[in-house]
């Protein structure tokens, strides 16, 4: 008699804001879609500065033309998600934020900031903001 081997599903984050092992984002992935949230990737392996970053969420997240492409600019459009979306909640994954692109940690870091005060901002309205990052 064989003995059947079950694995646990991966863990699905609360929301905020979290760190990833590369390749993890497809479990979370497939749980946001069967769940009901808004999945966005946002290529990030090949930014240099933050303005290229911004740049990049804003593409990825269909930011309106008049994103005005700096941190406040990103958190006001960050906040307006759940207004253009009725999912359930939105996951993010910054996919390459944390590789060896040209930006610095404290770059990397304001970003994330910004992204946890969204995820804040999405929790006290009853949505959940999801952002992950490798």
């Amino acid at each position: 008699m064989s003995k059947e081997t079950h694995h646990a599903p991966a863990p699905i984050p609360a929301p905020g804001v979290h760190g990833i092992a590369p390749g993890a984002a497809a479990a979370v992935r497939a749980w946001a879609t069967g769940a009901g949230q808004h999945w966005s990737e946002v290529p990030l392996a090949a930014v240099a500065t933050r303005r290229d970053a911004l740049v990049a969420i804003g593409r990825a997240l269909g930011f309106p033309d008049h994103y005005g492409i700096n941190l406040d600019a990103l958190y006001d459009c960050l906040t307006d998600l759940p207004d253009r979306n009725a999912a359930a909640g939105w996951v993010i994954h910054l996919n390459g934020l944390d590789g060896p692109n040209g930006l610095a940690p404290s770059e990397r870091r304001a970003l994330l900031d910004v992204f946890d005060a969204a995820a804040g901002d999405f929790t006290a309205r009853g949505r959940a903001l999801r952002v992950l990052h490798d």
